[in-house]
C-alpha cells in the first residue's frame, strides 16, 4: 500500500505482473491458445500508471516538489540495460541470418526505432503489428515498452504541473488532477473511435492506448485522498471485485482478438478499469492477496520485465511450422532461464547502484557499438525473396495502340526528337503485330538480303483476327502472372490487369469484387477471363461459417457460381486456377505463422481446390490446374522464394505454359 513517505513494493502487484507476462508470453507462443492474451500488455499499463503516479505524487507531498531529472535517472536505470542488451543480443543474432534476409532489410531501422523508444509508431508507419505477412520482427513487442517510455517523458511534467497549480489555488486545486484526467482519459478514447477503422494505427498509438495509463493514474489519485484502510466488510468486497476481475480477465484472454472492432471503440478503456478493478482486489489484503503473494509467482513477476523482452526473439528464431510443445518449451521455460540470467547479472546490479554511472554509460555506448556494427556486417547480399517477388507485382499497363499514324514500334525505344535534338522514349505497346513468315528473320552475316525485311501488316489487318484478349483478376499471385504473362511479350495475346493484392472474392476490407469484375468484363470484353484466387476464408458480402463445415461449402460453391456468372456476362471463357500449397516454413507467414486451420492448412488448400473443380463443372468453366504445375517442377523456394508467389524463371516459365491454354481456351477447343 502506498504511503506519503514513499512507494514500498507490494508483493501481489507482483503477482499480477506475474499474470501479465504469462498471458502475453502464451499468445505470442500460439495465438490460438490464447487469443486474447495480449490483453496483459494493458494490465502493465495500468500498473505503471498506478505505480508512477504514486511515487511522483508521494515524493511531491513529501518535499513539495518533483525532481524530473531523479525520476527519470531512475527510469533509465530500470528500463535501458536490459531493453539495451537484448537488442544487442538481437543485432549479434543477424549475424547467424537468424531473423531471414527479407527480415534482415528491415532489422536495423526497426532496431533503430526501439533504442529511441519509439517503435510502436515506426511499426504504425510501416508494416503494422496484425497483419504482417513476412517473418514478424525480433523486436515487435518494443512497440509496449515505447508507449511506456513516452508516459515516461511526458507525465511527470504534467503532475508536477498540476501540483504546482492545485498548490496555488485552495478553491480549484482540489480539482485541478481530477479535471486533467477526464480530459485525457476522454482524449484517449476519442483517439480509438477516431482510428478505429485503422486497426494498427489504433493498436500501436500512444494517443489511443494512453487510456490504461490514465486509468493507473486516476487511481493512484483516488488513493492518495481515500488511503486504503477500509473495515473488514470493505476489503472483502474489494477483495471480491478483484477475484471477479481476475476471472474476467482470464475470460477475456480466451475470447477477444487483437483486431476486434469494438477494442477501439472504448473497449480498450473497458478493458483497463477491468485490470483496475483486479489491481484493487490484489491491494485488499485478502484471499487474492494471498494467492498473488506466493513466492514463486512473486519472483515470475519480479523477472517479467526481462522475461518479456527475452521470449518474444525466441519465439521468433525457432520460426513457424513448429510443433506447439517446442514453442511453448522455448517461451516458457528456456525464456525464463535466460531471464533470470539477466535478471541476476544485468538488472539487479544496476537497480542496486553496484555498477558507477561510468560503468552504465559505457555499456550502453557499447550496446549500440556491438549492434551497429554487427547490423553493418550482416547487411543482406543481393535481393531477398521478398524483393525478388515485389520486382513482379506492379500494376501491368492497360494494352495501347500507338499514338500516331507513324510505323508502329515495339515496346518501349528511343527515339530522336528533332525539336530539342535530346531522345525521348516511345510508348510500349502491345498491339497486335502478326507473326512473321518463316524465313524472314535476319540472321546476321556481312552481307544484307533485301528479301529477308518484309512490310509489317497493319494492326487492323487479317493478320491479327486471333489475337486474344486476357483479363487476369484475383490476388497477388494473379498479379505475378499478369506480370509473367506480359514480359513474355507473345503478340498473340493483350493482357489487362485487373488483380488486387490481398484481394479476390474476399475479405470484407477489399473492394466488392462483383462490381469490379462487373465493370471490367463489361468494359474490356475480354476473349478469356483467369481468375487467380488464392484461399478465402472471408468472402465478401456473405456470413462465412466454419471453413470446413458442410454450409461453408454451400456458400463457396454459390459464390464461386456467382464468379463464374459475372465474368462470362460478355462471353468471355473463364478460366479457374487451382491454388497450390504454400512452403513451409516460408509461406506461413502468410498465415501469421499458423498452418493449422488457416488458409495454409493443406486440408483447406484441397477443399478450395475441390470447390473451384466443382464449379468449374457446374458453370461451364475451365481450369488451369496451376497448384499441379507447381507441384510438379519441384522448384521449391527457388520458384517461390517467399513460399508463395512464383518469381524469377519460374514465372516466366509458368507464362509460357498458359499461353497456348489461353489461345485455345478463346479459341472454344
Amino acid at each position: 500500500m502506498p504511503s506519503r513517505r514513499g512507494l514500498e513494493r507490494n508483493p501481489s502487484l507482483d503477482g499480477l505482473r506475474a499474470i501479465a507476462v504469462v498471458a502475453v508470453v502464451v499468445y505470442h507462443a500460439d495465438h490460438n491458445l490464447l487469443p486474447g492474451g495480449f490483453i496483459g500488455v494493458d494490465l502493465f499499463f495500468v500498473l505503471s500508471g498506478y505505480l508512477i503516479t504514486t511515487l511522483l505524487v508521494a515524493e511531491h507531498d513529501r518535499t513539495g516538489r518533483i525532481g524530473l531529472g531523479s525520476f527519470w535517472a531512475r527510469r533509465m536505470r530500470r528500463l535501458w540495460p536490459s531493453a539495451w542488451v537484448t537488442l544487442a543480443a538481437i543485432a549479434v543474432a543477424s549475424l547467424a541470418g537468424v531473423w531471414g534476409a527479407d527480415r534482415q532489410r528491415t532489422v536495423p531501422a526497426e532496431l533503430g526505432a526501439a533504442f529511441a523508444h519509439i517503435a510502436n509508431w515506426y511499426q504504425a508507419a510501416h508494416d503494422g503489428y496484425i497483419g504482417q505477412f513476412a517473418a514478424p520482427s525480433p523486436v515487435r513487442h518494443y512497440w509496449s515498452l515505447a508507449i511506456e517510455e513516452q508516459f515516461y517523458l511526458v507525465w511527470p511534467v504534467v503532475v508536477a504541473g498540476v501540483l504546482e497549480l492545485a498548490a496555488r489555488s485552495c478553491r480549484f486545486g482540489r480539482w485541478a488532477m481530477p479535471v486533467v484526467l477526464l480530459i485525457l482519459g476522454a482524449g484517449s478514447i476519442a483517439m480509438g473511435f477516431h482510428f478505429a477503422d485503422a486497426p494498427d494505427r489504433a493498436y500501436l498509438g500512444t494517443d489511443v492506448r494512453a487510456v490504461a495509463l490514465v486509468v493507473g493514474a486516476a487511481m493512484a489519485w483516488w488513493w492518495r485522498e481515500r488511503p486504503f484502510s477500509p473495515p473488514e466488510r470493505w476489503r472483502a468486497a474489494f477483495g471480491s471485485a478483484g477475484a471477479v476481475a481476475l476471472g474476467a480477465f482470464v475470460g477475456a484472454a480466451f475470447v477477444v482478438e487483437p483486431d476486434a472492432s469494438w477494442l477501439p471503440r472504448g473497449g480498450f478503456a473497458a478493458v483497463a478499469v477491468g485490470c483496475a478493478v483486479l489491481v484493487a482486489g490484489a491491494l485488499a489484503n485478502g484471499p487474492l492477496s494471498s494467492v498473488l503473494a506466493l513466492g514463486p509467482v512473486v519472483h515470475l513477476g519480479r523477472i517479467s520485465f526481462v522475461l518479456y523482452l527475452v521470449h518474444w526473439p525466441l519465439i521468433v528464431a525457432i520460426g513457424p511450422g513448429r510443433p506447439l510443445w517446442l514453442r511453448l518449451v522455448v517461451a516458457l521455460p528456456v525464456s525464463i532461464a535466460i531471464a533470470e540470467l539477466m535478471h541476476r547479472v544485468v538488472e539487479l546490479p544496476v537497480l542496486e547502484r553496484r555498477v558507477p554511472k561510468e560503468g552504465l554509460a559505457a555499456g550502453l555506448v557499447g550496446a549500440i557499438a556491438v549492434s551497429v556494427a554487427a547490423l553493418v556486417i550482416a547487411v543482406p547480399d543481393g535481393r531477398t525473396p521478398t524483393e525478388q517477388v515485389a520486382a513482379d507485382l506492379d500494376v501491368v499497363p492497360d494494352p495501347t495502340l500507338p499514338a500516331t499514324t507513324s510505323p508502329t514500334s515495339i515496346g518501349a525505344g528511343t527515339v530522336s526528337n528533332p525539336a530539342d535534338g535530346e531522345p525521348t522514349l516511345a510508348p510500349a505497346t502491345t498491339a497486335c503485330v502478326p507473326l512473321a513468315t518463316p524465313g524472314s528473320a535476319f540472321e546476321g552475316g556481312d552481307g544484307f538480303d533485301p528479301s529477308t525485311v518484309e512490310e509489317i501488316a497493319d494492326p487492323s489487318g487479317a493478320g491479327c483476327d486471333g489475337q486474344v484478349d486476357v483479363l487476369v483478376v484475383g490476388d497477388s499471385t494473379g498479379r505475378g502472372a499478369a506480370n509473367g504473362l506480359s514480359n513474355l511479350g507473345n503478340p498473340s495475346i493483350r493482357v489487362w490487369d485487373r488483380t488486387d493484392l490481398g484481394c479476390s472474392l474476399g475479405g470484407e476490407t477489399c473492394p466488392d469484387w462483383r462490381v469490379v469484375w462487373a465493370e471490367a468484363v463489361s468494359t474490356i470484353r475480354p476473349d478469356v477471363v483467369v481468375v487467380y484466387a488464392g484461399v478465402v476464408s472471408d468472402l465478401n458480402g456473405v456470413d462465412d461459417a466454419p471453413f470446413l463445415s458442410t454450409d461453408a461449402g454451400v456458400v463457396r460453391k454459390t459464390v464461386l457460381g456467382e464468379a463464374v456468372a459475372t465474368l462470362s456476362s460478355s462471353g468471355a471463357k473463364v478460366l479457374l486456377t487451382t491454388v497450390a500449397v504454400p512452403l513451409r516454413p516460408k509461406g506461413l507467414f502468410f498465415c501469421k505463422g499458423d498452418g493449422t486451420d488457416t488458409n495454409c492448412d493443406p486440408d483447406w488448400v484441397a477443399t478450395w481446390n475441390g470447390a473451384i473443380l466443382g464449379a468449374a463443372a457446374e458453370r461451364g468453366a475451365q481450369v488451369l490446374n496451376v497448384a499441379q504445375w507447381i507441384d510438379s517442377r519441384d522448384g521449391g523456394e527457388k520458384d517461390r522464394p517467399d513460399g508463395l508467389h512464383l518469381a524469377g524463371s519460374a514465372l516466366v516459365e509458368h507464362a509460357r505454359w498458359l499461353v497456348p491454354q489461353l489461345v485455345s481456351a478463346a479459341a472454344g477447343s
